[in-house]
């Protein structure tokens, strides 16, 4: 037997700093034969309040909980994963650190060899109508994307 902690959180799983709300209570629970530490299975007596949990702290580490299995004998299974932004936030806000890549932004000044452009092109032919009300009636805007790889 062993005591987890069950919590609730909205932030998104890539933010390091999250804000949790635990519940006041430990749980006892086992855990299922042969679980890795990685991606643990804890075993409990079923609350129907475990539906609206999505976290878990055990073994000093933070854990995303990815499914609740109902097994027989009025248990349930929460099956976890962890969340290793959260379970090493101390270490990584004490860092000083570049970051390179960003799904959203990339920087210009640092090579990025997983960054690259296609070859070819697409072209975007549309009419438009003037600039401002200056010019033909009839200009065509070309766009073209692309680049060599």
């Amino acid at each position: 037997m062993m005591l987890i902690k069950l919590g609730t959180t909205t932030n998104d799983s890539r933010t390091v700093n999250k804000s949790i709300t635990w519940d006041e209570t430990a749980i006892n629970c086992t855990i299922k034969d042969d679980v890795s530490i990685f991606n643990p299975s804890f075993i409990l007596n079923y609350n129907s309040n475990f539906l609206s949990k999505n976290y878990v702290s055990a073994f000093g580490k933070y854990y995303f909980i990815e499914n609740i299995v109902l097994l027989d004998g009025g248990r349930c299974m929460i099956v976890c994963k962890e969340d290793v932004l959260y379970t090493y936030h101390a270490e990584l806000n004490n860092m000083n650190f570049t970051i390179v890549r960003n799904e959203g932004k990339r920087n210009l000044e640092i090579d990025d060899s997983e960054y690259t452009l296609s070859q070819g092109f697409k072209e975007f032919i549309y009419p438009y109508s003037g600039f401002g009300g200056y010019g033909e009636s009839n200009t065509t805007v070309l766009e073209v994307l692309g680049g060599v790889s």
